[in-house]
Parts: C-alpha cells; sequence; structure tokens
C-alpha cells in the first residue's frame, strides 16, 4: 500500500518533520497564550509598578532626582543659582527567567478522554503570576526598610502592628499610618493601593465602624484587591 501524504497541523510550511517536537511546533503556541491570559486574569502587581523593557545587558538603570528648595527674594540681591539638586540612580538587575513548565506527552494525550491543555495552562499562568506577585511585593517591602537615595532625601517607613493579621480596625489605622507617612515624605497620592491576604482584607470590610464612620458605608475597602 501507497504511504498516505498527510497535512502534518503542527508543522511549519509543509517542512518533513523529523522528530516529535518539529511535528508539533505550531501546537505549543496555542498553549502559550491560553498561559498568558491566565497570568494577566490572575495576576496583581502588573499594573501597580513600573515596567522596563530591556532589550539586551544584565541590569538596568533609574535616575533619581532630589528634591529643590524655594524661598522668598530680596530686591536687589543678584540669582546666583548656587542651589545643588542631589542626583544619583538605582541599578536593578535582571532575574533569571521565570518559568513554570509542564509535558504532555503525545501518546497520553491521544488516550486519554478530556482535554488537559486548557487546565494545564491555566494552572501554568497562576504560578507564574504568584510568584511574579511574590517577588515584586518582596521588593517593596526592602524599599520600605531601604535608605534614602540622594542625599537630604526620604528612605523607607515600616510601620509594626502586632495584631494587624487579627484586627481588622487596627490594621485600618497602620493602613491609615502608611498613607500618612507617604504624605509626609510627599509620596505622590494617586494609584496608591493596600494589599493584603484575603483573611485580613475580610477582616477589613467587616470593620463596619470603622468604614461606617469615616467613609459613609462605601469605603475604600470596597474595591477589591488582595493577594494569597
Amino acid at each position: 500500500m501507497t504511504n498516505v501524504t498527510a497535512s502534518r497541523l503542527g508543522v511549519v510550511n509543509k517542512a518533513t518533520p523529523g522528530d516529535n517536537a518539529a511535528a508539533s511546533a505550531l501546537f505549543l503556541k496555542v498553549f502559550a497564550g491560553e498561559v498568558l491570559t491566565a497570568f494577566d486574569e490572575t495576576n496583581v502587581m502588573k499594573d501597580l509598578h513600573v515596567s522596563r523593557t530591556i532589550a539586551s545587558g544584565k541590569s538596568a538603570s533609574f535616575p533619581v532626582t532630589g528634591k529643590a528648595n524655594a524661598a522668598y527674594h530680596v530686591v536687589g540681591t543678584p540669582l546666583l543659582g548656587t542651589q545643588k539638586i542631589a542626583h544619583n540612580e538605582i541599578v536593578v538587575n535582571i532575574d533569571d527567567v521565570l518559568i513554570a513548565d509542564t509535558f504532555i506527552a503525545n501518546i497520553d494525550e491521544a488516550k486519554n478522554h478530556y482535554d488537559v491543555r486548557a487546565e494545564y495552562s491555566r494552572l501554568l499562568g497562576m504560578a507564574l503570576a504568584k510568584q511574579f506577585d511574590i517577588r515584586l511585593l518582596q521588593l517593596a517591602v526592602l524599599a520600605a526598610r531601604g535608605s534614602a537615595t540622594v542625599t537630604g532625601g526620604n528612605g523607607g517607613t515600616a510601620i509594626t502592628d502586632a495584631d494587624a493579621a487579627t484586627n481588622g480596625a487596627s490594621l485600618a489605622a497602620s493602613i491609615f499610618a502608611a498613607a500618612q507617612a507617604m504624605d509626609e515624605k510627599d509620596v505622590p497620592e494617586n494609584e496608591r493601593v493596600a494589599i493584603v491576604r484575603p483573611a485580613q482584607y475580610y477582616q477589613l470590610v467587616q470593620t463596619t465602624d470603622v468604614i461606617n464612620r469615616d467613609f459613609g458605608g462605601a469605603g475604600v475597602y470596597a474595591g477589591r484587591r488582595y493577594s494569597s
């Protein structure tokens, strides 16, 4: 019997597949797309930080500029421009590639009676998103503990709350204390967020006396955003 010329769905440009990887070259793109979708749906920190694409190299440099001072001018006094504004930089080193991988044998997939790729891609996307969030939140904690980058500037602020994990009112007070510290250090007010674990989130929303007294019952806790 003459061999059949098959149209291989996973082969690029009708090439003759020499191995299983070549025969499945196009299939992986759908799987990757599903992973990215799951990542975007479960990620918390992606839109809450500055992101920079680095085409090459091992690190990225972010310039930091200090503050300027103002004073009233005395008539007749020359403006000599003697004020020096501090400059520095923050160098961010590139981490290794963040991955979440698994292997599906074609023979197992053929024998299986239900599709697993969609579920696997969802799980891989969630794993990537969680690890991504953890790393960025760790950086936020390090920043809060860090010193000033420029001379005369402000460093981070760490607020200690012994019962924040179990007391919604105490946690709310600490959040306001953090907001006050940011105001005092001239941190921009727009797009500030507080990220807490699910347990602490539900303790906050059950602290009705805080919400009703300060926000008329519709408080800032109504916008759900928490991290596990």
